[in-house]
């Protein structure tokens, strides 16, 4: 949590957008270095049949991840995707021994899929949402081993020379594989802290093809529970938020010690989008959304709150 405060500089105003264009700087890499600010296909080159739309590139869409070393070291930094790539990118930024001790460092895993959303699952694990070329639709669950950090050594010259991390990934376990209606492209996920009994893992996902924001339940015996939370129209069984309607393109989440689990929804990476920001708050982190736990503050509503104080998120994600 350190590193993603360090990079936001905890001024004491949080912008909603900020988390997220603030921590691409914890590993200090250009993203355009890893692919992850690839353009989309250009009007000339369609792109390849099947693929989501290019809104849904990765761009500085980044979220929080942290991987438990030992009681000295954690390795903190973060995720993205590159849509066009099938590559999902890990920003790593830790403290090593020696004379240099703050480093970071990129670490590239290729995917079998159009990925279309990445984040933390908690310490050590992530989620990973995209698109078969087939139509499906999944989801990835990725467990880490644990970080090792090596110490810098002098090389010939006398210069310290530090090695770059790569973390393991033990599992890759497919726990959502599907083609249905509604459910057909993920646009973004929360990791859900408070999972049901007997769940493995838990997340609010917002499916680009119907716009229905739904909580899944991924059980350990491999079922899915899948919870239509809301909806973009009203008729259609759950309570309706019309601003699911527009193109949201960032998101963060985090635990607030006054409003419990916060996720936000914000129109902000492109400009000229006129989209409310949108707030979902579990107050009592029990893991489901609160009644009255919608929320589209303005400006001064997100500051008055309590919202944009960075020193009240115990964790940022």
């Amino acid at each position: 949590m350190h590193v993603l405060r360090n990079a936001l500089g905890l001024a004491g105003t949080l912008q909603p957008d900020r988390v997220l264009l603030a921590s691409g700087l914890v590993a200090g890499v250009l993203l355009s270095t890893v692919g992850l600010l690839s353009m989309a296909p250009s009007a000339q080159t369609p792109p390849p049949t099947g693929m989501p739309h290019p809104r849904l590139e990765g761009g500085l869409n980044l979220r929080g991840i942290k991987m438990l070393g030992n009681a000295v070291n954690t390795v903190e930094g973060t995720i993205g995707y590159s849509m066009a790539d099938h590559s999902v990118s890990f920003n790593w930024a830790w403290t090593a021994d020696g004379p240099k001790p703050e480093q970071s460092s990129v670490q590239v895993e290729s995917v079998t899929f159009w990925p279309t959303a990445a984040i933390s699952a908690g310490t050590s694990r992530a989620l990973i949402a995209g698109k078969r070329r087939s139509g499906n639709t999944v989801i990835e669950l990725w467990t880490f081993a644990k970080p090792i950090v090596h110490r810098g050594t002098l090389n010939a010259s006398g210069e310290w020379v530090y090695p770059e991390m790569h973390i393991d990934i033990t599992s890759r376990k497919t726990i959502l594989e599907e083609d249905t209606a509604g459910r057909r492209v993920v646009s973004a996920m929360f990791f859900n802290p408070a999972p049901a009994s007997g769940a493995e893992v838990s997340l609010f996902a917002l499916f680009d093809d119907s716009r229905d924001l739904c909580r899944l339940d991924f059980a350990t015996s491999g079922s899915v529970s899948v919870q239509r939370l809301y909806a973009k129209v009203s008729g259609s069984g759950v309570p309706e938020i019309q601003s699911l309607a527009c193109d949201y393109d960032s998101y963060w989440s985090g635990n607030h010690t006054q409003h419990g689990y916060v996720y936000v929804l914000r129109s902000g990476l492109n400009e000229g989008r006129n989209c409310p920001l949108l707030v979902l708050l579990d107050r009592n982190r029990d893991g489901t959304i609160d009644s009255d736990g919608v929320l589209l503050p303005d400006g001064p509503t997100w500051t008055s709150s309590g919202l944009a104080d960075a020193v009240q998120y115990l964790e940022i994600y």
